[in-house]
């Protein structure tokens, strides 16, 4: 009788022992993140690095207060990241901003606007979030950028299929809100209620170091501050 009992509890040992509670602050499966049903092609398809998406649009008020997290986070990014802002598409004035972005790509003024247009937007009210094709080519212009110009481009052939590009890479990732962080095109990270955009960016890092693990890199140091 005591055998058959040893070998029973022995049988529910190992279930036991997957039962145990999560560390405190550990990120959550189907909580803090997601782990795609089929990987996806990433955006860039740079070789060698793990790639970091942050599906944004300068409309969301939300993504504004995230850029205070992710622009601190961005000075300290090792070698191995290839981290990207990738606006989504959607409808009305995400769309607009999203043109305006791949604009200000092409110009090579976008790291230098990109803090710019949430702050305009949000704090100084210089922008609306439902500013038109003309306002938004408007504020670029205070870059030294011909309004007509960055208009035109913004209408352009390249621009439309780089917001395209844009369009089916949060369709196949499913990053159907914003902010939206998507690595190595496994990975869905978004924020939570209770660990918000601090917990968010832990997250990120827990991910990248179970990326970096799976593929075997070693960790680089970090990239020295500009």
């Amino acid at each position: 009788m005591l055998r058959r009992v040893l070998i029973a509890l022995s049988l529910f040992l190992p279930v036991a022992a997957m039962a145990q509670p999560m560390a405190p602050g550990m990120p959550r499966e189907g909580i803090d993140y997601e782990v795609l049903q089929t990987p996806q092609p990433t955006y860039s398809g740079v070789k060698g690095k793990i790639e970091v998406v942050e599906v944004f649009s300068y409309a969301c008020p939300h993504c504004a207060h995230f850029q205070a997290y992710v622009g601190a986070w961005k000075k300290k990014l090792p070698a191995d990241i290839n981290f990207l802002y990738v606006p989504s598409v959607g409808q009305g004035s995400w769309e607009r901003f999203a043109h305006g972005f791949y604009a200000a790509q092409i110009k090579k003024i976008q790291v230098r606007t990109h803090e710019a247009v949430f702050k305009a937007i949000f704090e100084e009210g210089k922008l609306d979030h439902n500013a038109s094709l003309d306002e938004i080519a408007d504020f670029y212009s205070g870059y030294g950028i011909d309004k007509k110009s960055f208009l035109e481009l913004m209408l352009s052939k390249p621009v439309n299929d780089m917001a395209n590009k844009s369009m089916q890479f949060t369709i196949r990732t499913g990053a159907n809100s914003t902010p939206t962080v998507i690595v190595a095109g496994k990975y869905r990270i978004t924020a939570t209620g209770d660990r918000g955009f601090e917990g968010m960016i832990k997250t990120m890092d827990f991910i990248i170091a179970k990326e970096r693990a799976s593929l075997k890199f070693a960790p680089p140091k970090a990239a020295a501050k500009k």
